[in-house]
């Protein structure tokens, strides 16, 4: 008896969707209408529920909508409507400057996470000196906490260019004095923030009188140029008592450091000792090695490599001058739990480490290492102990994913809720998964590889076409991805151009050279040039980084 075949027509998905498109240009089987402002499009209920939750709420309830042949869209254009109904039906739309905040709205309205990908990606591929600021207030405004991020880092290290465009004159002055509240600025010195400051408040002096002092307050005046500040005790729109007493002070203290010391250098030294001139440098990233066993003990430690070290080093740089040479540097502290395979993640100039093993048993714990404070803080331990399991910000929030616990490998995701200092279960994984590697772009969460128990196996590549390891904050769901061609556990994983990056690891058989790159728009994976060596390891997705002058 011959065995039988499972046969799987690759082009027919494509093939239905075009059908169906062409059906819904004619108006053929359509059972519903779609209403905006007087002009309608006929569409079929099935196809908009099946991938719109919007939608299947809508059709599969007790909303009088579910009854209708018409039913009226509000807060959207038609125009909006008609490409987002396209994209359903084709998986193609056009993003530009013209719509793309438009669709954001659409996207979320819809809960279509596709459309909210790709116009991030839009956005933050599109970023400049002109529109960094409004991007990051748009993307505040809807909560897309990661391009919030990326746009505000822009802005900071790009801001001796922003500070002279017409959007800065339009910002918000809570943005702006969340940009003066910075410790790095790329600006020449605190008289051009002053000079910028000026122009903002004239722009609309009736409106934003009312923010002059606590903006000014933010500036270090003792670090503006003599010249700058002659001309402002003559600025009208400064002439307020209590500025002029800081221009006052500040002119006086210059003078007396510069004439009374007779040391022209001990003004900007002394300004060293605080965060002011911190601001006028540019970040450098390290690369952080954290815990790990050495003849059988767990460790605590941490040791650092960057730009200017010959070798590894249990310091990191605070300062380094323009032509390398470190001013200071700081011994970094130990965690306050030695631990080996911990999920690891980064936030800005924070290190975040979860669970893990110390030789003896599985652990908890949770801390992170702060680059300012330069001190580990304990935060509410995980519900469960695990090693090998992923970290990663995603939308501004820290997920714990999978990991191998005590009674196995684990599916379950955790959210920590920063404000309550306590952690939910979000939707777990479809599959159990330790010793993997995840990754986020612009609000995606990526779950790859790693050893699991799938379909009774000890390792799992999971390399199989049907594993869903792609998860959307906006809908909450997991949905499936294309898989590596190698199956790896314990592999490096990084970021580089809005790629991720998956390297060597071991395949349970033997230890690997071999490196992929995935692409999230294609979701395809391509082979990269081989190492030269086989390692197995972990490279954190994000870089911690620290402020150079």
């Amino acid at each position: 008896m011959p065995p039988d075949i499972t046969f799987c027509e690759p082009v027919h998905t494509a093939h239905l969707l075009e059908n169906l498109y062409e059906l819904q240009k004619l108006g053929m089987f359509c059972d519903v209408t779609l209403m905006v402002n007087d002009k309608e499009i006929k569409v079929h209920k099935a196809v908009l529920a099946a991938i719109s939750p919007y939608f299947r709420i809508m059709f599969n309830s007790a909303m009088k909508e579910a009854k209708e042949d018409k039913i009226v869209l509000h807060d959207i254009e038609f125009n909006i409507l008609t490409d987002i109904i396209n994209f359903i039906y084709t998986s193609k739309i056009k993003v530009s400057e013209d719509n793309v905040y438009c669709l954001m709205e659409a996207a979320d309205l819809f809960q279509l996470s596709a459309i909210r990908t790709v116009c991030c990606h839009y956005l933050s591929s599109t970023l400049n000196s002109s529109n960094c600021l409004s991007v990051y207030v748009r993307a505040k405004l809807r909560r897309y906490h990661d391009l919030a991020h990326l746009a505000f880092r822009y802005a900071l290290q790009n801001f001796d260019k922003v500070i002279n465009e017409e959007e800065f004159l339009h910002s918000p002055s809570d943005v702006l004095f969340s940009i003066l509240s910075s410790q790095l600025l790329h600006v020449e010195d605190e008289g051009v923030l002053l000079q910028g400051l000026v122009r903002w408040l004239k722009y609309d002096e009736a409106s934003r009188e009312d923010h002059q002092d606590s903006l000014i307050s933010k500036l270090n005046l003792n670090l503006v140029p003599m010249p700058i500040l002659v001309s402002c005790k003559t600025d009208h729109l400064l002439s307020n008592s209590k500025f002029l007493s800081r221009v006052d002070k500040a002119i006086t203290d210059i003078l007396s450091e510069r004439y009374d010391s007779g040391d022209i250098k001990k003004l900007y030294s002394s300004s060293k000792k605080t965060h002011w001139k911190h601001r006028y440098g540019a970040e450098q990233e390290v690369i952080l090695a954290l815990g790990g066993e050495s003849n059988g003990r767990a460790l605590g430690s941490v040791e650092c490599f960057t730009l200017g070290f010959d070798t590894w080093r249990c310091v990191i740089p605070s300062l380094i001058q323009e032509n390398g040479e470190f001013v200071d540097t700081r011994v970094i502290p130990t965690m306050q739990h030695p631990r080996l395979y911990p999920a690891v993640a980064t936030r800005d100039y924070e290190v975040f480490v979860a669970g893990g093993y110390n030789v003896s048993s599985l652990l908890n714990s949770v801390e992170y290492y702060s680059l300012q404070s330069h001190v580990w803080t304990t935060l509410t331990p995980l519900p469960v102990s695990l090693q090998g399991a992923g970290a990663q910000f995603v939308d501004g929030c820290l997920y714990i994913v999978g990991g191998a616990g005590q009674t196995g490998y684990e599916k379950r995701v955790w959210i920590y809720e920063e404000n309550q200092n306590c952690w939910q279960e979000a939707t777990p994984m479809t599959t159990h998964r330790g010793f993997h590697g995840v990754a986020c772009i612009l609000g995606t969460l990526f779950a790859l590889g790693g050893l699991g128990q799938y379909l009774g196996t000890v390792f799992d590549s999971y390399s199989g076409p049907q594993i869903k390891g792609r998860y959307s904050t906006l809908t909450n769901e997991w949905s499936y991805m294309s898989q590596m061609s190698v199956p790896r556990s314990d592999f490096g994983i990084t970021l580089g151009f809005r790629r991720i990056y998956c390297l060597g690891g071991h395949d349970g058989i033997h230890y690997l050279n071999t490196v992929e790159k995935y692409n999230p728009h294609t979701n395809r994976w391509h082979c990269v040039n081989a190492m030269q060596g086989c390692e197995v390891g972990i490279l954190n997705s994000d870089s911690s980084t620290f402020s150079t002058v």
